[in-house]
Order: structure tokens, then C-alpha cells, then sequence
């Protein structure tokens, strides 16, 4: 999740522009979690800032029939309740990485990335009756150092694994998948959770924790944003990324989760085939509250002068112009050189990441934009992607040039994707 500026900070932010490094072609690494079993728990009362992620909207009367209707490359996060580095709270929200979630060919679901890379949930049940997959707990055959890794569900009181059934729940409508423990009497704190478990590699018995997992949160996602950012104080940009998840609704190519803002928050773009731009209006990508009121953060359109960068209107509110990536006959990318990504906060302009400042933003279709909206696809595109060139990558985003037997990977062909075991 993004690192916040407290809203009630009373400094207001000078956005500063300089020299900007450009973007690599491959995208950069995820942190990966370790497998070093917790020094502790902090089963803390929810907070009033988590209620809404944690209160799922009632069923849709969209449902799944089948795997086939949900599965795909989702973006993982989970609610930690191991002891953080300052030994004060716990982690809270914490970024997994990419998972694949599908039908294996025998009817079964299997989540490849729960948590890590390495790990797969296997076996899994979908009920569409009650739109949930079902998992037993399991051991998934990896190994860390002294340990093996096993998936159970922990009870919180008594600090035992029980032999209770994983359940995920599917919200097809919401491209959602999800998992919560259970919650105690109150409502106030965890009674079960997911615990990524560590057993004594020679005996088997369970010995401690990886990680305390309250709830897993899987999103899909099937492009990304890529930008560049400079944290106060420092010369050298941050080159980074978030996922999202795009659809085209009519003229608009709406976005989810841009700059991580959530999935709640979709962000229209109205594209011009003519001049091959799109145009965000008062586009607001997320919202932070302040113990109070909410408050919503803008993505603005910046005006730079020299070393110097002013929003471009005089509110946060303004439109944007985005630009064609240079693909040629293809559009698969919109492009901005500065934006800035910011709250008006009572006055005080606060920033979401780094001074606000945002560089060479660039959104990432996986297809062809323009063809897309002309209907092209629902007609041509298994010929098209039938002929095109299949591209493999890591689940770092990170192009494969010669895979191995047994790696899980991207595969790409024209503008579908899909996770594999190579």
C-alpha cells in the first residue's frame, strides 16, 4: 500500500521537478516475503479505518457457473497481524505479488502465489451455489531452511491449527476473491486466522508462524502503470509500478486501483480514436480520511516552469490529456510526461507518494485499444492472437527468454494473458 502523508500534517507540500532517469524496459522486482518464522502477534482491536474493507458488499446477482467465469492473474494482498519491525502494531496491509487463479483441467481450483511466489493452494472446490472455493489444509511441498511450510487455519486463543476447511469467497462481479477469518463475539478482534505455518522439517510437529494472515484480498489485474517519483530530499527518481485492472465501457477505458488508490476507485478516460488521447476529468483514484470527513486525492495535470512544477488550475480538480504511446498502428499505452497525484486537504495541497510529483506516467493496455472499442475484438481476435508471438514472464514482469520446465509464468500472445506452469 502507499505511504501516506498524515492529512493532518499542517505543512503544505512544494512540488520540485529535476532531472528524470528514464524508465527500464523491464519492470522492476516485487518484495518478496521471507520465511522467517514471527518474533510475535498483535491481534490489536480493528480499526474503524479497516471496517469498510472488511464489511463485503451482500452477493450480486451476477454469479459465477464455473472456474472458467473467475480465473486469471490476480493481484494478492493480505491483512497481517505479525508484529512489525517497531514491535508497536502489527504489519496491517501488506502487497503479495501476482497470483494465478485456475482450473488445473480435473474441475479443481488452484491459487498459485498465496502470500509467496512458491507457494500453491491445491485441490480447491468452487460451490457455485454458495460462491465460495473450498480448500483442506495442506502442506505445499515447500521447504525453508529447518522448516516446511503448512496451510491451516490457527486458532488465535489457543494458538492450535485446526482441521477446518479454507474457505475463499467469490465475487465474479467484482473481479474479487477472498478470504477472512473468523471474528470474535465482539467484533473487535480475530478469533481464527490463515496461518502460513512452520513445521519442524524432521518431526512434523508445529513450531511457529510465518505469517498471521486475517484476511487475503485477491483483485484481478491485467495491465499496469508504470512511473517514475522523487521522495523529499533526494536527486534520484523511484521507478516503480502498480497493477490495475482496465475495461472498456463505450468512448471509456475505465482504470482500477490506479497508483494502488484501491479497486473501489474506478478512473474513466475517455479516448478520441481520432487523436489517439484520452481524457480524465476530476479523476479521483482514491480517498483518505482524516478521523472525520474523507478526503478525495486527485490525479492533476501539472504545469512546469525550470526546476519548478504548479498544479495546472488553481483547484485540484482539472482535466487531463493523455497522449499515444508511440506504438505505432497499435494503442496499447497512454502517456503523460508529469502529473501530480494530490489532496486538497482544507486548503494545503498533500501528496499520495513521494512530493506528489509524478513522471513519464504511463498506463499499460495489454491489446490493442483502439481496435478494441471498434468491436474488433469480439470478432477477429482469436485469429489475431492465434498468429501473434508468445512471450513469456516472470512473475515480476519480467520477460523469460528460455523457460524452464516447471517455472510458473506470464504467457502472453497478442492480448491474451494468462498464468502457467511452464
Amino acid at each position: 500500500m502507499k505511504k501516506l502523508y498524515a492529512l493532518l500534517s499542517t505543512a503544505a507540500v512544494a512540488l520540485t521537478a529535476s532531472a528524470v532517469a528514464p524508465l527500464s524496459a523491464e519492470l522492476p522486482q516485487l518484495p518478496r516475503h521471507q520465511f522467517q518464522t514471527a518474533s510475535g502477534i498483535q491481534n490489536v482491536v480493528i480499526p474503524e479505518t479497516q471496517a469498510a474493507r472488511l464489511q463485503k458488499a451482500p452477493a450480486k446477482a451476477a454469479a459465477a457457473t464455473s472456474v472458467a467465469d473467475f480465473q486469471g492473474v490476480y493481484l494478492g494482498e493480505s491483512y497481517s497481524l505479525r508484529t512489525n519491525e517497531s514491535q508497536t502494531d502489527n504489519v496491517g496491509w501488506q502487497i503479495d505479488g501476482t497470483a494465478g487463479i485456475f482450473d488445473v483441467g480435473d474441475g479443481t481450483v488452484t491459487i498459485s502465489g498465496l502470500w509467496d511466489e512458491s507457494i500453491e493452494l491445491t485441490g480447491g472446490v468452487f460451490d457455485p451455489t454458495t460462491q465460495t472455493i473450498t480448500f483442506s489444509p495442506q502442506d505445499p511441498g515447500v521447504a525453508a531452511g529447518n522448516y516446511t511450510v503448512y496451510l491451516a487455519v490457527l486458532d488465535l486463543n489457543t494458538n492450535t491449527l485446526l482441521d477446518k476447511d479454507i474457505v475463499f469467497n467469490v465475487d465474479v462481479e467484482n473481479r474479487n476473491i477472498y478470504y477472512m477469518g473468523d471474528l470474535n463475539a465482539a467484533q473487535t478482534q480475530w478469533a481464527t486466522c490463515l496461518c502460513i505455518a512452520a513445521m519442524n522439517a524432521s518431526t512434523g510437529a508445529y513450531v511457529g508462524c510465518f505469517d498471521f494472515l486475517a484476511y487475503v484480498d485477491f483483485n484481478e489485474v491485467n495491465g499496469y502503470v508504470q512511473y517514475s517519483y522523487y521522495e523529499e530530499d533526494t536527486t534520484e527518481p523511484t521507478d516503480t509500478y502498480d497493477f490495475i485492472y482496465t475495461e472498456i465501457q463505450g468512448n471509456d477505458l475505465v482504470c482500477y486501483n490506479l497508483l494502488g488508490g484501491g479497486f473501489s476507485y474506478p478512473v474513466p478516460f475517455t479516448v478520441d480514436a481520432t487523436a489517439r488521447t484520452a481524457t480524465c476529468v476530476d479523476a479521483v483514484f482514491t480517498e483518505q480520511s482524516d478521523g472525520t470527513d474523507m478526503y478525495p486525492f486527485y490525479l492533476c495535470d501539472v504545469e512546469i516552469s525550470g526546476e519548478s512544477a504548479s498544479l495546472g488550475s488553481t483547484t485540484v480538480e482539472t482535466d487531463i490529456v493523455f497522449g499515444d504511446d508511440g506504438e505505432g498502428g497499435t494503442l496499447t499505452g497512454l502517456t503523460k510526461d508529469y502529473v501530480a497525484a494530490v489532496c486538497d486537504y482544507q486548503g494545503q495541497i498533500l501528496p499520495w507518494v513521494g512530493n506528489g510529483l509524478i513522471y513519464d506516467f504511463t498506463i499499460v493496455y495489454t491489446g490493442d485499444l483502439l481496435a478494441d472499442m471498434a468491436g474488433v475484438k469480439d470478432i477477429t481476435i482469436d485469429n489475431v492472437d492465434a498468429n501473434a508471438p508468445v512471450e513469456y514472464f516472470n512473475l515480476q514482469g519480467q520477460r523469460v527468454a528460455n523457460p524452464a520446465a516447471g517455472q510458473i509464468l506470464i504467457r502472453r500472445q497478442g492480448s491474451t494473458v494468462s498464468k502457467i506452469r511452464f
